[in-house]
């Protein structure tokens, strides 16, 4: 029955037959769509055929050019020595890359330091405070830190004694409450080509001061180092030597064995904190040095009435 369906025309094929026309023209379908995979298979067979030839052409090339160069080549010597320059360059830009690297993990390091207060943990804390090492601190833990009352003068470590100084709690630096920089990122000195301001503020007209017009020397007789005065006409604060050389002539004698002058005045910048009780201030010795050194950085603390040094 199949066979005589298909030999017969649509025309001699009935209405009543619609299936044998669908069937038929599926078949048609069928048939282009089979011809052209078959058209698309040569296509592709005939392009990868070509692919391959060029590639061997290619290696052939490349063959070639190698014996060229090497029957230019005249002696072996050179040649190891351009492999050679080859290696080395190649650890060389190694090397480079692990630098860059390292200072990249130090540089993001280093802000997430500065991000977070290292006392308290806090990062969502703004008013921050830093100092000579990489920690930062917030305004309250600096302050608690550093605003403490005189301790134990006998102690070595000058820094962990007397008022407005420390050491950071992480890797033991040095801490100056007046030397702190403030590190808000809003808080910049554009005048100053973009270096940051000193978080805390230095008072140093001393006029308006509880210290303004007198006289203090230190009560331990050990530690006599020389009278402090502030009633100087020019607002500017010196140490008085003159009883001290008297006591020793010896001990006050400088580098060259000339002694010391009586009056030495601080320099410029000098300031008192009126919420610790601290004068700070600075002695220079130049051109000659006073035992080595050439500056004396002075902080002294006085006592509620402000009658005496403390420290």
């Amino acid at each position: 029955r199949r066979k005589r369906s298909r030999s017969r025309s649509l025309e001699d094929i009935g209405e009543d037959d619609d299936d044998e026309r669908r069937r038929r023209r599926r078949h048609k379908k069928e048939r282009k769509k089979k011809d052209e995979k078959r058209k698309k298979d040569r296509k592709r067979s005939k392009s990868s055929k070509e692919r391959k030839r060029k590639k061997e052409k290619r290696k052939e090339d490349r063959k070639k050019r190698k014996k060229e160069r090497k029957s230019t080549s005249r002696s072996p010597k050179k040649k190891s020595t351009k492999i050679k320059l080859k290696s080395r360059d190649k650890k060389a830009s190694k090397k480079d890359k692990r630098k860059k690297t390292d200072e990249r993990r130090e540089r993001s390091r280093k802000k997430r330091l500065r991000t977070r207060c290292c006392m308290c943990k806090d990062k969502s804390a703004k008013d921050l405070a830093g100092g000579l090492c990489d920690h930062s601190f917030c305004k309250r833990c600096v302050e608690k830190l550093l605003d403490k009352p005189m301790e134990d003068p006998d102690m070595e470590d000058a820094h962990l004694v007397a008022p407005t100084l420390g050491r950071c709690p992480e890797c033991y630096a040095e801490l100056k409450k007046f030397d702190m920089k403030d590190l808000s990122r809003k808080k910049k000195n554009k005048k100053g080509g973009g270096k940051r301001k000193l978080k805390f503020e230095r008072k140093t007209d001393l006029k308006n001061t509880p210290i303004h017009g007198m006289v203090f020397r230190p009560n331990d007789e050990a530690r006599q180092l020389g009278d402090f005065h502030f009633n100087d006409a020019e607002n500017r604060p010196y140490m008085d030597f003159s009883k001290a050389i008297e006591q020793d002539k010896e001990k006050w004698v400088l580098n060259d064995g000339t002694t010391i002058p009586s009056k030495k005045y601080f320099e410029e910048g000098s300031f008192f904190d009126s919420k610790t009780r601290t004068f700070h201030g600075t002695i220079v010795w130049n051109p000659i040095t006073f035992k080595g050194a050439h500056k004396w950085d002075v902080v002294l603390g006085f006592n509620m009435d402000f009658s005496a040094i403390q420290a």
